[in-house]
Order: C-alpha cells, then structure tokens, then sequence
C-alpha cells in the first residue's frame, strides 16, 4: 500500500549532488532543507511539467540555495 504522505517532487539537476553505489543510488539536495523539501511545489500531472510550473520549481529551489539557512544569508564579504 502507497504511503499517503509520499509525492514526487523535480529538483534542478544543478543542485543535487549524485553518489553512485555498487546497488542503487543516493541523490542528495542541497539547495534546501529537508521540512523545505516537503512543502516544494509539484507538479499537476506526472506525465508533463508546464512553463509555469518548471518556473514555480526553478525559483523555489534556486532561491533556497541562497537564502535556505541563516547562515547562507548576508554579504559574501
């Protein structure tokens, strides 16, 4: 039986970090955490993505990658 909680969510290549293992595989993300993870924005159909969604999800995770954890915030400097 599916777990009810369980979804699909597409996250930007670009930010992922991939560990290839002798039997499956790891895909960590690391533009956010993982609370952020659960409330990313899906998709409406699994089959096609639209423009504004790849958007909405673009913008989510690229903005967490900046701005996900007080310590990513404030001046480079």
């Amino acid at each position: 039986m599916p777990d009810p909680l369980a979804r699909h969510v597409l996250v930007p290549a670009e930010l992922t970090q991939v560990e290839a293992l002798s039997v499956g595989g790891i895909v960590k993300v690391i533009s956010v955490t993982a609370a952020q993870l659960a409330a990313a924005p899906v998709t409406g159909s699994p089959d096609f993505i639209t423009l504004r969604e790849e958007d909405r999800i673009s913008a989510y995770f690229g903005s967490g990658h900046m701005y996900a954890t007080e310590s990513r915030m404030g001046p480079l400097i």
